[in-house]
């Protein structure tokens, strides 16, 4: 017979299996396209005004959101996208995946709005913008804001992320799609369009998760972060089982092996090679002038060896666990 210490333990290893199958779940860090799977419009920035933050809403999937000159506030310079004035194209935005080695991913706004310090654009942290939902609401549902990344003093860069700032996923009908949960409520705050509307230009809030088509996103892999992010946030979340990051090095640098990464097709040529995670393979790509990237194969998988396969481009990115792969800049 269980006693009382022993069923709590067993009910809080449940829990923990049950959090780490969730956040394994969750696409590989990169940055996406999001488009509602109700309305089939495209998540965007809107720039706020007044005493609205810039915030989250729908737009058009075949434009990027552009706003023209305005005022500016003094929320420019944490690289946020508030102004007075000025007009909007209601397109979609790119939003990066970045996961948070103390669980979840945080999502960050990236280009057309890069994080400015001392009033200086600064290309190497251009992360430094969370998705919120929005703090200190009394009366109706939070909406879906944008806002710096909150960090404890002295903190790393990968630990960038309060806790309204942290979501996760959960895969959902067709491939792709996900419902995104906050962290702190995963019962029951998920990212939602408001009213199930199907106009553009509708605001994004948080609401109880009740698995409609209004609160399930598809995303489309735009790219993966670059040594132009904030390469702190590049990098592994340990050993919790989430796939690490993507970064891209600058020319005449061997790349970063991004783990749990394939890109199928576009294949120049393909031979066994050392069982070393990737690194022989990378050198093999550089030495070979039509090379643009490559994919590692564990052993076993296609041969009793490793596999290298060069690629004469970059194919879209698929998650495999069982693959390793790189980009070489040239």
């Amino acid at each position: 017979m269980f006693n009382r210490s022993m069923r709590c333990g067993l009910i809080l290893a449940s829990l923990l299996a049950i959090c780490a199958v969730a956040q394994a779940a969750g696409p590989a860090p990169g940055i996406y396209q999001l488009r509602s799977a109700s309305s089939d419009w495209c998540v965007g920035y809107r720039a706020g005004g007044g005493l609205r933050l810039p915030y989250l809403a729908t737009g058009d999937c075949q434009k990027l959101y552009q706003r023209s000159a305005g005022t500016p506030l003094p929320l420019i310079l944490l690289g946020i996208p508030a102004g007075l004035g000025g007009s909007e194209t209601p397109g979609y935005s790119p939003i990066a995946v970045v996961p948070r080695p103390g669980g979840g991913f945080t999502l960050r706004s990236v280009p057309p709005y890069y994080a400015v310090i001392n009033g200086t654009p600064n290309d190497a942290n251009r992360l430094l913008s969370c998705v919120t939902v929005a703090r200190n609401v009394v009366v109706g549902p939070p909406g879906i804001d944008i806002w710096p990344c909150d960090l404890g003093n002295g903190a790393p860069w990968s630990q960038a992320g309060g806790i309204d700032q942290r979501f996760y996923f959960t895969p959902a009908a067709g491939d792709g799609n996900y419902t995104i949960a906050t962290f702190q409520e995963r019962q029951y705050a998920c990212i939602d369009v408001r009213g199930a509307s199907q106009n553009i230009n509708t605001d994004l809030i948080s609401w109880a998760c009740n698995h409609q088509q209004n609160q399930v996103f598809h995303l489309t892999w735009l790219g993966p972060l670059t040594t132009r992010d904030d390469i702190a946030t590049a990098q592994p979340a340990g050993p919790s089982g989430l796939l690490s990051s993507i970064v891209i090095q600058p020319p005449g640098v061997l790349p970063s092996i991004q783990h749990g990464i394939n890109y199928p097709g576009m294949d120049l040529s393909s031979s066994e090679t050392a069982s070393d995670d990737g690194m022989q393979c990378a050198q093999l790509c550089r030495a070979n002038a039509q090379c643009r990237a490559f994919s590692w194969v564990r052993p076993g998988i296609q041969r009793g060896s490793a596999m290298c396969w060069l690629k004469s481009g970059v194919p879209t990115a698929k998650a495999d666990p069982n693959v390793n792969s790189g980009i070489i800049q040239r």
